[in-house]
């Protein structure tokens, strides 16, 4: 937004903060909700919903494993066959506990807490 426009409005863009909200709590990793984030499922889910118009997720923030911000993709669901056949890193934060999104998690689809963590 240009600065002219901000400063008629009264307000400082920059200076946004993110505001966690508790009651919203998601398992990173656990992109169908079912509780687990170990095996083949959660990819295939991910990858599913991404190229072939599958179900979408219960919390789509759950997809992306690796913390990119991008939940749709490749690379979520090859990082999460990494973590559970190839001793690859585990999911970010908010793995292996339920937890609200970070500053990094734009709101993707988890309006309240999915399955995993109720």
């Amino acid at each position: 937004m240009d600065s002219e426009v901000a400063g008629a409005l009264g307000r400082d863009f920059a200076t946004v903060k993110y505001r966690q909200t508790p009651d919203r709590r998601f398992l990173r990793g656990d992109c169908n909700g079912d509780g687990s984030t170990i095996g083949v499922s959660d990819a295939v889910f991910s990858l599913t919903y991404s190229f072939l118009g599958g179900a979408e997720p219960p919390c789509v923030a759950a997809c992306d494993a690796n913390g990119d911000a991008v939940a749709t993709g490749v690379s979520d669901a090859v990082y999460l066959l990494a973590f559970s056949f190839l001793g690859g890193p585990a999911p970010v934060l908010p793995y292996p506990d339920c937890g609200p999104p970070g500053p990094r998690d734009p709101d993707m689809g988890c309006a309240v807490s999915h399955g995993a963590c109720r």
